[in-house]
């Protein structure tokens, strides 16, 4: 489904916002997406598509733009930060992904 005023999550999360409905564009279209880390832009985020394609980067204000292609799409993020003082874990791995399906 789509909403028109969608939420970032709480706490250290990362998330995936769509600027637009991605259910009334087409294969090439250009879907702009905000990448967020606990609510707030994330600069440099590598986006990915299918097999770890680079799709984009994300700017100062957390947004890249990602081509559409036909049929399923696949969008994902992720961002390693480092921990200190946890004798069990030197990082912290957060991953979002998006899936849905574009028509002809």
């Amino acid at each position: 489904s789509w909403s028109e005023s969608p939420q970032a999550s709480a706490g250290p999360r990362l998330d995936i916002i769509l600027r637009k409905n991605p259910f009334f564009m087409k294969p090439g279209d250009s879907l702009p997406v905000k990448i967020l880390l606990a609510g707030r832009p994330l600069f440099g985020a590598q986006v990915e598509g299918s097999d770890h394609k680079s799709l984009g980067t994300s700017d100062s204000e957390g947004t890249a733009k990602v081509r559409l292609t036909e049929g399923k799409q696949l969008i994902s993020v992720t961002h390693k930060e480092a921990i200190n003082d946890d004798p069990d874990a030197d990082y912290r791995v957060l991953t979002a992904t998006l899936t849905f399906e574009v028509g002809k």
